[in-house]
């Protein structure tokens, strides 16, 4: 799979190769052009599903040409996408719940309120 393998590329070399860690928008920029030819929900449900929060919340903010266009709707499809959601601590460094952290603290706006209101999660 194109898409597996190319994030685990990108997030494998970060570590290596970028000089801010996890990674930096300078490192990935490197990589824009294979990503913006996907599909970016496709592209967030792997790295939320496969990557911790950290590594997700770096390359949310090293990528905005991703995320910037996203209507509302597509958030919401995003979050069906990754639900059922596994249950986790306040220490668990798990991705699953990126688009959360990402909405509130990065784009200051409460999607718990939108995810409590929609009856199919």
């Amino acid at each position: 799979m194109q898409l597996a393998r190319l994030l685990t590329e990108i997030y494998d070399i970060a570590w290596e190769k970028s000089t801010v860690k996890p990674m930096s928008r300078r490192f990935i920029l490197q990589y824009l052009p294979q990503l913006i030819k996907l599909d970016k929900l496709e592209v967030f449900t792997y790295s939320f599903k496969n990557f911790d929060r950290d590594e997700n919340m770096s390359f949310l903010l090293s990528v905005p040409e991703l995320w910037e266009s996203m209507r509302l709707q597509d958030w919401v499809t995003l979050m069906k996408l990754l639900s059922p959601r596994p249950n986790i601590t306040i220490f668990d460094a798990t991705g699953c719940y990126s688009d959360i952290i990402f909405f509130i603290k990065w784009l200051n706006l409460d999607n718990l309120q939108l995810t409590i209101s929609l009856d199919d999660l």
